[in-house]
């Protein structure tokens, strides 16, 4: 059994979500950063600075599962689905729009 925090896989198969036609290569991209705790928060690339605050608001830290209650990204984003959908791998069309623009509005704003 493999593990990746949190995650836990008895059998590497293909996930659902990249297989679905209505999903894009850019938001499953996306979906897969989150997924895999590749997404640029500083939570997941800590290195010497364990603590690291949300660049947006600064109210919070830089975690991907706190993006889904950033007053920032939900003022600027119609946030979609919930953040436990995407550690579960329930992954729908609107879940994976909404990741994509949580990352773009990230980079645009840094």
């Amino acid at each position: 059994m493999s593990k990746i925090r949190n995650t836990h896989h008895k059998k590497l198969n293909l996930f659902k979500y990249l297989e679905l036609n209505e999903i894009n290569s850019k938001e499953a991209k996306a979906v897969f950063a989150y997924r895999s705790r590749m997404a640029n928060f500083g939570h997941n690339y800590k290195g010497n600075n364990p603590y690291r605050i949300c660049p947006l608001c600064y109210s919070h830290p830089d975690k991907q599962e706190w993006s889904f209650r950033c007053s920032v990204i939900k003022e600027n984003i119609n946030i979609q689905g919930n953040y436990d959908d995407l550690i579960e791998g329930n992954i729908s069309k609107n879940l994976a729009k909404t990741i994509l623009a949580i990352t773009k509005l990230r980079e645009s704003l840094k």
